[in-house]
């Protein structure tokens, strides 16, 4: 059994009027802690979470300086990516208990780019898997397209999709239209992709999980969000994307090992961002850990290369 990030944990001992004790590993046994121990191991602990919190915050950073670089240069030739996709969703993710993956050579990193482009493509859809080759980055690799983002050597991870904004062809003046179906979906593959290299790479316990949405249009006004591309085009609620990131710590083993429990997860991210814009719940995701196949259309129903309606 893997030491618990979460640690100390106090036992209750029926023996002894149930009075609480706290174990540690000892040797291939274990022993009682005393109370100085107990103080600094929870000091320890608050201390980890605080050290996670912070690790998370530079992924995120690093990860969308990347993403704004990608998308508004101009090196290229051509017009900034950002024109023709100015809006993205992001995904940070931090394990609890770091894992350590070789990458600060060529070979490394082609190595590492390989075995994540065959992770993602096991995914509900195949929306989380890289284009082109390994980028450099200090302890990292990174890769740029769609998605854009960067796989971290302790199990970090930060990737990137465009989000489905579009014009309102029915009224010039008023604001875009978000249609946030294919959005639930992509957040799905991005979490299923982050737990398979925390994984990957060594990574054990809880994974700390935080998602943005980003405008590159010079856009801070609001948008129409819509269910899908079917509805009404006036139906939805009209606000600007969140300036906050929904954030959730998950288990990572068991976003591994079950595909619903990155739905849940997925779920409880968007259900946060599309309340701070005024909706109630996410379209297609459920909190148990379902997709409705029956709000999909054809062309959705196709991407879902990696789910059984019936698990």
């Amino acid at each position: 059994m893997p030491r618990s990030a979460q640690a100390p944990h106090a036992v209750a001992a029926p023996g002894n009027d149930y009075h609480f004790r706290v174990h540690v590993r000892h040797g291939t046994t274990t022993r009682t802690l005393a109370e100085s121990e107990i103080a600094q191991r929870y000091r320890d602990r608050f201390q980890a979470a605080s050290d996670d919190v912070d690790r998370l915050k530079q992924v995120a950073d690093t990860g969308f300086g990347y993403l704004s670089a990608y998308l508004t240069s101009t090196e290229h030739g051509g017009s900034p990516r950002a024109t023709y996709s100015p809006a993205w969703v992001s995904l940070a993710a931090v394990p609890a208990a770091r894992g350590a993956y070789p990458l600060t050579t060529r070979a490394d990193r082609d190595a590492a780019f390989a075995r994540f482009r065959t992770l993602a493509c096991e995914g509900v859809t195949t929306s989380a898997m890289p284009e082109g080759t390994a980028l450099v980055g200090r302890r990292q690799a990174r890769f740029e397209g769609t998605p854009t983002g960067q796989l971290h050597q302790d199990g970090g991870f930060y990737a990137a999709l465009p989000i489905n904004l579009q014009s309102d062809h029915y009224n010039d003046d008023g604001p875009k239209r978000l249609y946030h179906r294919q959005l639930e979906l992509d957040l799905v593959a991005l979490v299923q992709a982050a737990a398979a290299w925390a994984a990957d790479t060594g990574a054990v316990g809880d994974l700390v999980l935080s998602a943005a949405l980003h405008r590159f249009d010079d856009g801070d006004g609001p948008v129409r969000l819509v269910a899908s591309e079917e509805a009404y085009p006036r139906d939805g609620t009209v606000a600007p994307l969140p300036e906050s990131p929904a954030q959730t710590t998950v288990d990572l083993g068991a976003i591994v090992t079950d595909r619903r429990e990155a739905v849940v997860a997925a779920y409880a991210l968007v259900a946060d961002l599309l309340a701070d814009m005024g909706a109630h719940q996410p379209y297609v995701l459920t909190p148990d850990g379902d997709i409705q196949i029956a709000r999909l259309n054809a062309d959705y129903r196709q991407q879902l290369t990696g789910w059984d309606a019936g698990r």
